[in-house]
This record gives structure tokens, sequence and C-alpha cells, in this order.
């Protein structure tokens, strides 16, 4: 017999199902439309749970957003790009259905080598046990140049590299968020830490250039309140420009807390605070 105590759980207290709160039930399961083999009928019949919930939900208010003719911010990291979801964002940009592309310096990184070679992603822990990780010759020579070169010029972060990627024989130029943004005319903002990413370990590494590229901001000009400096004319920016007035308590309608824009109240759900545009 064992030394410790058998728990008793004939007192435990227990009570009706109907008494009890539930997060599913059957009306939300996901719905079979066998005579309906096309897309839209799949993404209809996916459950309203979780992340599909979360995922249709997104799909409807950026097509809401869209139609009203506001603004749509795409902000993601490097991960989108290295587990081959970039044709869907290129097509987006195609479709003028994105305002701008926000990406970080590993983004661009590997936006570049699947442009230039179709292939990204290197083997973290094989090439630091070798002291190869991040000392890709053209990756580092090259993205880093553009950097230099483009804040010479001027230029942001995302239009220097995309400059300097279409001048070079890419062996894959339609996968490239970079080359799409800059045919289609969509401002890329590129946030880089300086030391951050593994071109920075790279001679020809400019901090003085990153910097200058990082603080360097878009205006008021031509922004017409739907971006705050992210519209026409301000392209070529790698910041977005911060606005540092204290935002009023959240209202529908009238007068936009930033810029003093009129702009209609929302319809999308709960969201009744100010929105330009940006998911």
């Amino acid at each position: 017999m064992s030394k410790f105590e058998e728990m008793d759980l004939k007192d435990v207290r227990r009570i009706p199902f109907a008494e009890r709160e539930t997060k599913v039930d059957a009306e939300m399961f996901g719905k079979t439309a066998l005579d309906d083999d096309s897309f839209a009928g799949f993404f209809r019949g996916l459950p309203d749970i979780l992340v599909a919930k979360d995922l249709k939900a997104l799909a409807r208010q950026t097509a809401e957003i869209i139609a009203a003719g506001r603004k749509v911010i795409v902000m993601m990291g490097a991960h989108l790009i290295k587990i081959g979801v970039s044709p869907l964002f290129v097509e987006l940009i195609r479709r003028k259905a994105v305002s701008c592309l926000v990406l970080n310096g590993a983004g661009v990184i590997h936006d570049f080598e699947v442009a230039m070679f179709g292939r990204t992603s290197e083997d973290v822990a094989a090439n630091l046990e070798t002291g190869a990780f991040g000392y890709v010759e053209e990756t580092g020579v090259l993205i880093n140049q553009a950097v230099s070169e483009g804040a010479a010029k001027g230029l942001g972060y995302g239009e220097a590299v995309a400059e300097k990627l279409a001048a070079l024989p890419a062996e894959y130029p339609e996968l490239s968020l970079l080359l799409a943004a800059r045919e289609h005319g969509i401002p890329v903002t590129v946030h880089v830490a300086i030391g951050t990413e593994t071109i920075h370990q790279h001679p020809e590494c400019d901090g003085a250039a990153i910097g200058e590229m990082a603080k360097r901001r878009g205006g008021a000009e031509g922004s017409n309140c739907s971006a705050h400096g992210l519209d026409q004319g301000n392209n070529n920016r790698s910041e977005i420009g911060i606005d540092r007035r204290p935002l009023t308590p959240p209202v529908r309608g009238g007068s936009c807390p930033l810029c003093d824009t009129q702009q209609p109240s929302s319809d999308l759900g709960d969201s009744s605070r100010w929105n330009h545009g940006t998911l």
C-alpha cells in the first residue's frame, strides 16, 4: 500500500453542461460544399475558429479598406519570404492591394537572394561551426554597395537595394518583393539596426550609410492623410515620419487627430479608432 493518501473525488463540485461557457460551437465548424471546387468556396468553408477566423476577418477588412479607397500597409518579417509566400504578395502588389511594404533587414537579404539565385536561408548551425555563417560574398558585397550608393543619392534603403537589384542579372526577378514594389511604384520602408544583419560583418558595410537611411523619413507632402508621408512624393523614404502630438480618444467620423483631415467613421466591427488603412 502506498504511503501517500489517495485523493478522494466523491465530493468534487460538478456543474451542468448548460452552465459552462464554451468557446466553440457547431455553427463555427467548417462547411463542406462538394459541388463547389472553387477557392472561394473552400475559403468560405473554413471554420470560424482561431487563425482561420482571423484570416477571414483580415481578408474581409482588407477588401473593405481597399474598396473605400484607403491605404493598406503590409508589415512583414523575413520568414514569409523564407517559407515561399512572396509570390502571393507580389500578386497583391501587382493588383494595387498594397500601398506600402515594411520589411526588416533580414527580409531584404532573403528577397535579394531569392531574386538573384532562387535560393536562400543557410544552415545556421553548420555554418557557425565552420565560421562561414553570413559570409556569402555576393549578398554581403552587393547589398552593402547598394546601401552606400543609395545613401549618396539620397534614396531610402528599400529603393536603393531595389535599384541595385534591377541592374543585376537576377535569375528570378518575378519572385522579388523589392522589384515588384519598384515596378509598381510602391514604397518599401526597411527598418535596420546597425550590427544586427549578417551583411554587417562584411568590410563593405558602411555604418554611417545605414544610420543615415534608418533616420531618413518622409514628410507630409502628398500624404493626403492616408499614411502620413507614404503617398506620392515620398516613395523614396526609408522611415515613416513621426508625429509626437498625443492622440485624442477614439471617435467615429470627424477630423483625424493627427492631421485634421475629415474622414468617415469606420464600419469594420469594433474598429472605432482612427484607421489610416493599416492592418
